[in-house]
């Protein structure tokens, strides 16, 4: 086991070198949990916090909590099914924002500093993003970029396809991950695809938020255009009946039906 944990910090030491966007000094104060169950674990420790914002039924891999104690933990699930390491990193980056945004703000009640709806959402295109970027580094030259592109976008429609009834929190939650997906698998390789990813977007809203997403990757640009990102996403609230209803005579999401052309210097869905 001890071997498991020394490569685990090793490829974490890598990865943050890589992104080159964390502050590493070894004295981070973060622990690292495996467990058998993540919900069992918080109802364990904070039995009224896992009722109000956890359920056992949800599927969870890992977890950057913050324990009764304040402690920082990056809860993993032990399970066959589990990429450990893509888990480790995308909770890791969440932890190393959270960070930052207590330096920002002053406050380091991290509880509180994540009732930050609108951070927490940018937090996971940003942890998607880079534990993404990372791992299509590892691997780039086994990889076919349009083939997994297109995977991502038809994980993507798959989603917006699972139910007529699409929330739009978990819809918002699910597209900036496979924003920062694309984002990522992009910014490898560049010659073979575009910025924008044909028939991506639900509507002009989201391709909106992806705009605001290529231009804002680091947790410096979230800092300085808060504001502008809760703008964008406010406005998506009204799209909750869309969502509900939009589909074509097919049976499947509007999505599939736009695409992206470039009008006097503007992309916009035609």
């Amino acid at each position: 086991m001890s071997d498991v944990i020394d490569m685990l910090k090793a490829k974490i030491a890598d990865f943050c070198k890589y992104t080159g966007e964390f502050k590493v000094n070894g004295n981070e104060n973060y622990q690292i949990k495996f467990v058998d169950d993540i919900y069992e674990f918080v109802f364990e420790d904070d039995e009224a916090y896992a009722k109000e914002l956890l359920s056992p039924q949800d599927i969870l891999y890992g977890l950057f909590y913050v324990a009764n104690n304040g402690e920082l933990l990056l809860l993993i699930k032990i399970a066959d099914e589990v990429n450990i390491l893509g888990t480790i990193l995308h909770e890791l980056v969440h932890v190393y924002d959270f960070i930052a945004l207590a330096e920002k703000r002053n406050i380091h009640n991290y509880r509180k500093l994540q009732e930050d709806t609108f951070f927490v959402l940018w937090s996971e295109f940003h942890a998607s993003y880079l534990m993404y970027k990372y791992f299509v580094e590892l691997g780039k030259d086994n990889i076919n970029p349009l083939d997994v592109a297109t995977e991502i976008r038809n994980k993507l429609g798959n989603y917006y396809d699972s139910s007529e009834k699409l929330d739009l929190q978990t819809a918002v939650n699910t597209t900036v991950r496979y924003y920062g997906q694309y984002m990522a698998l992009q910014s490898q390789f560049p010659n073979d695809l575009n910025k924008h990813f044909q028939r991506f977007y639900f509507d002009r809203k989201f391709l909106k938020k992806y705009e605001f997403l290529w231009e804002h990757r680091k947790v410096e640009c979230i800092m300085r255009d808060m504001n502008l990102w809760i703008r964008i996403l406010k406005n998506l609230e009204n799209l909750q009946y869309l969502l509900n209803r939009a589909w074509n005579v097919n049976g499947n999401m509007v999505l599939y039906d736009w695409n992206i052309c470039l009008h006097g210097g503007v992309y916009d869905i035609c």
